[in-house]
């Protein structure tokens, strides 16, 4: 961004940035059981660590994040597919006491697993700039049950 003082045109298109900014990262957030990958060990991918971190939630954690493959919430629709300027998909803040260390830490590498390396520290710097970093207010949600048919983390 240039250095100079906000119009309120600069304000609207860093706000517009913002939310475009972070409607890309989550959508980069999102994957399905479908995905795959050639190369790697399978303990590696993406989907083995959604498993693994659904399976150490407790039952009050599953009950605030997962949801089935087709929840419909009242206001919203059919929850995996809604899209909104500056939302929360769900309350707790990945940074935050509601999940474990290890849980934090498999959030991060899920991240990691599904967006190409080059873009990690560019992302991270985006997300710094927004938000005061990854996690900092940045939210996921699993609908479906990894593992089984089709399941999407979001």
């Amino acid at each position: 961004m240039l250095d100079h003082p906000k119009r309120p045109a600069d304000s609207d298109r860093r706000s517009f940035l913002k939310v475009a900014g972070a409607m890309s990262a989550a959508s980069a957030l999102a994957l399905t059981s479908q995905t795959s990958r050639a190369d790697g060990d399978s303990d590696d991918l993406p989907e083995t660590r959604v498993q693994q971190l659904f399976d150490s939630m407790t039952a009050d954690q599953k009950e605030a994040v997962c949801f089935d493959w087709d929840y419909v919430d009242p206001r919203r629709g059919l929850l995996r597919t809604r899209i909104s300027n500056n939302w929360h998909i769900t309350e707790p803040v990945i940074n935050s006491e509601f999940y474990t260390g290890e849980q934090r830490a498999l959030i991060r590498e899920i991240f990691e697993g599904i967006i190409a390396p080059e873009w990690h520290e560019r992302i991270d710097k985006q997300l710094q700039d927004d938000a005061g970093g990854f996690g900092k207010s940045n939210n996921i949600a699993i609908f479906g049950t990894p593992g089984g048919d089709k399941f999407e983390f979001v």
